[in-house]
């Protein structure tokens, strides 16, 4: 029986995900993942078998089927500037 570990939720449905997924500091993304994906928040669960063929085809001989580049952005930190200097002094 289905639970989500996110949000509890018993419902889910069988389809297939795309999983993006870091390998040495690099992203690989697996196409067409079996998986159960919890229609409440989304969360996708997949079984061991799949889990062990990712593993066994990004470590082992399996060849990728295209390359792709991709962008990357960076969220920055906002700026302290903008907070109320009040707020952060100490209370006396």
């Amino acid at each position: 029986m289905f639970q989500c570990h996110v949000c509890g939720s018993k419902e889910a449905r069988k389809t297939f995900v795309t999983q993006l997924l870091m390998l040495d500091a690099k992203p690989v993304i697996v196409e067409n993942v079996p998986a159960q994906v919890c229609v409440r928040c989304g969360e996708a669960i997949f079984d061991m078998a799949t889990v062990e063929q990712i593993r066994y085809m990004i470590h082992g001989e399996a060849k990728p089927v295209k390359s792709i580049m991709t962008e990357v952005f960076t969220l920055s930190p906002p700026s302290m500037s903008h907070v109320n200097s009040k707020a952060s002094m100490p209370l006396s």
